[in-house]
């Protein structure tokens, strides 16, 4: 910019510039440096002079700059009053749409800020975000590493506060830790999957875990070693968990009644069975249903396996062979398997090989030891190696029993009594013995007071149709009935004779040859009767 001298009385230049050259004398002196800017060509290699806004003074201006002969001042680095208004805040009035003083007062003063934040020359010394993410676990789900620790919360707490080792270990010598379930990570190198709910057992161990195999009750080998329930699916050469005490959830057991015994299966491989196993199968016994449910079954675990013979404590059995026994031995107090002693005979009385007993070699026989073939009953021959009836009776044990001889043939009936034949009475009652059989042609026949005995059967020859007349008992008590069987083919009608009465309808009936009627009495004069009746044409 080109400065006349003509401007050099002007009030702009005394105003503006007063204030700048009258602190010169005292602060600083004037930059001096030649113009080479493009842009200010028209005073290209002449004296210019850098003022500051310090100094003041006019006529010493206009002195310095005379003296040195200076024309121009460059004053770039002043800004122009458009620039300014267009992008700084008056110093007085508020014009609209700009910020007030009270619109500043949530801000921070420098002092303020200097005074409460870390300068970002200073930010060197914290650390970066990625630094941070590095070497600190988050708050939110924290990752740690090494020996975490905690402070431990007071015995008994049950809130969300992080237990520490020591506060698990006073919670379980205090009685107060509960466990839910007993469970073993294991690993399956069984060559497929095996599926949740599947019962395994121990086949052997890798990298500190054990190796589970499908169990199955048919041997010892596959059953002895049960363990539990798989947790979750486990993949081939994968590792999971197996519930060794506890509750087996999320299982399908919808066909098993609550409260129902589970036994492995000797069958089927990894499954149960709700029929006790029996020997030659294993008994595994491993737990109970609890809850019957498709999907949310729960089974409570508690495997029990069974033992073998020799596996009891207080039996040893050393390689048994067939036929051994368990016998019991005092000194060492065990049961041992032995050889029994008894067996076929090798020998009798110091004889060997086929020996032929005598009667001498057998204790215990008595008097049969002596005795001859002719003192006991023959096996035939209507017992003729008997010596008499009397030997007989005494070999039996049947005593003075007398001998049988025929009944007198005199017409009575005689019965045994005491060994004598004597002649029967009349019976008055129902104790009577026997039965009468009675042939009659007569064509009318009466039956009842006393005309005939008690108990009767009566052939009926008559050629025509005879009649039967039923009498006042007699001698005939309750339950007695007198048969009527009819060698003809004529009728019989049954009358009573105005004294008794025929249950049974009365009047003619047709009884075929050979037929059969009872009249029974049953009491209060009455008859009544049944067999082969048919009402006559």
């Amino acid at each position: 910019m080109q400065i006349d001298s003509a401007l050099s009385n002007s009030r702009w230049w005394s105003e503006y510039f007063v204030p700048v050259i009258a602190e010169g004398p005292r602060r600083a002196a004037p930059a001096f440096g030649t113009a080479g800017l493009a842009d200010i060509a028209s005073v290209k290699n002449q004296p210019v002079v850098g003022l500051s806004f310090k100094f003041c003074g006019h006529k010493p201006l206009k002195a310095f700059l005379k003296k040195h002969g200076i024309r121009h001042v460059l004053l770039t680095g002043y800004a122009t009053e458009s620039w300014v208004t267009a992008g700084f805040y008056p110093l007085t009035g508020n014009p609209s749409g700009f910020i007030t003083s009270s619109a500043l007062t949530p801000y921070l003063l420098s002092s303020t800020a200097a005074s409460t934040y870390q300068t970002i020359a200073g930010m060197s010394s914290y650390l970066t975000t990625s630094a941070a993410a590095s070497t600190y676990a988050p708050i939110a789900s924290p990752v740690f590493t090494g020996d975490a620790r905690a402070v431990t919360p007071a015995f008994g707490d049950n809130d969300t506060s992080i237990s520490t080792t020591a506060f698990v270990q006073s919670a379980l010598l205090g009685g107060t830790a509960v466990a839910r379930n007993l469970e073993v990570e294991v690993r399956n190198q069984s060559g497929s999957t095996i599926a949740a709910g599947s019962i395994v057992y121990i086949s052997g161990a890798t990298g500190n875990k054990p190796l589970i195999t499908l169990a199955q009750a048919n041997n010892d080998a596959n059953s002895a070693q049960t363990i539990g329930f798989v947790k979750t699916a486990i993949a081939n050469n994968g590792t999971g968990f197996v519930i060794v005490r506890g509750e087996l959830e999320n299982i399908n057991t919808s066909a098993l009644t609550e409260g129902v015994q589970l036994y492995l299966s000797p069958t089927t491989a990894g499954t149960w069975t709700t029929t006790k196993p029996s020997a030659p199968q294993h008994l595994v016994y491993v737990g109970v249903v609890i809850r019957s449910h498709p999907t949310l079954g729960t089974i409570l675990v508690a495997v029990q396996n069974g033992y073998e013979l020799g596996e009891l404590h207080d039996v040893l059995i050393t390689t048994p062979t067939n036929g051994q026994v368990l016998k019991y031995d005092s000194t060492t107090s065990l049961w041992k398997n032995q050889t029994d002693a008894v067996g076929a005979v090798t020998s009798v009385a110091g004889r060997t090989g086929a020996v032929t007993l005598s009667n001498t070699d057998i204790s215990g026989l008595g008097t049969m030891a002596t005795a001859t073939a002719t003192d006991y009953l023959s096996k035939a021959g209507d017992l003729a190696g008997l010596a008499d009836t009397e030997t007989a009776r005494t070999n039996l044990g049947l005593g003075n029993m007398s001998t049988f001889d025929d009944a007198p043939g005199d017409g009575y009936t005689y019965g045994r009594v005491n060994g004598e034949w004597g002649t029967i009475s009349s019976p008055t009652n129902n104790s009577q013995i026997g039965t009468t059989v009675t042939q009659d042609a007569s064509s009318a026949i009466y039956v009842g007071g006393g005309s005939f005995p008690r108990n009767s059967i009566i052939r009926m020859t008559y050629a025509g149709d005879p009649t039967v007349y039923l009498e006042n008992p007699g001698v005939f008590v309750t339950g007695d009935q007198v048969l009527f069987v009819n060698q003809t083919s004529g009728y019989i009608t049954f009358i009573d004779d105005g004294s008794s009465t025929v249950l049974s309808p009365a009047g003619p009936y047709c009884v075929t040859t050979n037929g059969v009627v009872a009249a029974v009495y049953i009491g209060d004069a009455t008859w009544v009767l049944s067999g082969n009746l048919q009402a006559s044409i």
